[in-house]
Parts: C-alpha cells; sequence; structure tokens
C-alpha cells in the first residue's frame, strides 16, 4: 500500500481531482489568493488528503501530515504551509496558529473532519459520490491498478484498498 500511496501523492494534480475535490481546490485557491487561513473539512475518506497533495504541488505550499509534523519540521521559515490531520477544536487551532506564526507562515490551509471552532473561513469537501468513485478507479487503472469487484460507497480509501 505505500508504494501506492507515493505513487498517488508523486503523481496528484488538478486533472486527476474528482469533480467534488476540483470544486473545493478552485473554492481553495480562491480564498488563498491574499494571505490567509482555511480550513478543509469533510468526512473520512472523501479525498482531504489528495486534494491536499494536489494543491500542495500547484500551488508550491508545503505539506505536513500533521500538526506535529508541522511543528517538529525545522526552523526554517515556511510561508505557505497546508496542515492535515489537525483538530478542529478552538484550542487545536489557536495552537497551530501559534506554530504557525513561529514558522513566518502566512498562508495556511488547516484540513478537519469537522469545520473550526474558531470561525476561519471553510471549504467543505462532501462525502464521496459513485461519479467520485469511477473517477479514482479511473485514475488507478492509469498507475495500472485494478479493482474487481469495485467499491461504489463508503470512503475512497476503501476504492484504493480495494485495487491491492
Amino acid at each position: 500500500m505505500l508504494v501506492l500511496l507515493n505513487q498517488l501523492k508523486t503523481q496528484a494534480n488538478p486533472d486527476l481531482l474528482t469533480d467534488s475535490q476540483r470544486a473545493a481546490f478552485d473554492a481553495i485557491r480562491h480564498a488563498l489568493r491574499f494571505p490567509e487561513t482555511v480550513n478543509l473539512h469533510g468526512p473520512a475518506g472523501s479525498g482531504k488528503t489528495f486534494l491536499a497533495w494536489a494543491l500542495s504541488r500547484a500551488s508550491a505550499m508545503s505539506y505536513f501530515s500533521s500538526p506535529v509534523a508541522f511543528e517538529e519540521r525545522s526552523e526554517r521559515p515556511t510561508p505557505r504551509a497546508i496542515v492535515d490531520n489537525a483538530a478542529a477544536s478552538e484550542r487545536a487551532v489557536r495552537n497551530l496558529l501559534a506554530v504557525a506564526q513561529r514558522k513566518g507562515t502566512h498562508t495556511l490551509l488547516f484540513i478537519t473532519h469537522r469545520p473550526n471552532e474558531m470561525s476561519f473561513q471553510t471549504v467543505a469537501l462532501p462525502a464521496p459520490t459513485p461519479h467520485d468513485f469511477d473517477i479514482v478507479y479511473h485514475n488507478l487503472s492509469l498507475l495500472e491498478y485494478y479493482a474487481l469487484p469495485p467499491v461504489r460507497e463508503g470512503s475512497l480509501w476503501d476504492a484504493i484498498r480495494a485495487v491491492l
């Protein structure tokens, strides 16, 4: 699975996004035109992480898999950052903002399962549709991974596991 995830991460780009991911991608890019803090949220398996990988590559933003990874990174300034797997509570967001300030981060996208409690601008990614699964399977087939039988509901991670 690690090999496939690394392939997906290195190949992530806006052309491979589902329709709902593409709409969220456009909304995030619009919101981040100026230094800003935006919260991407949605249910587990909706494609938030893949969207973040594509956004990172397309927008020259540093991607961090968690707030801990963001905090532990070297002291080099990080002006534009994406932080995945963040908590939405006020305390967690305040801690993340403090780290961002120390890192010189002016543009921050943080990813949570539910909207943040501090009223930062949010972009919601809905649960995947059957059409989203079709797009994911098409993208996986480009990497020569095929699922029999394909999963058509639930988490996009279930679709990825179905090809292994």
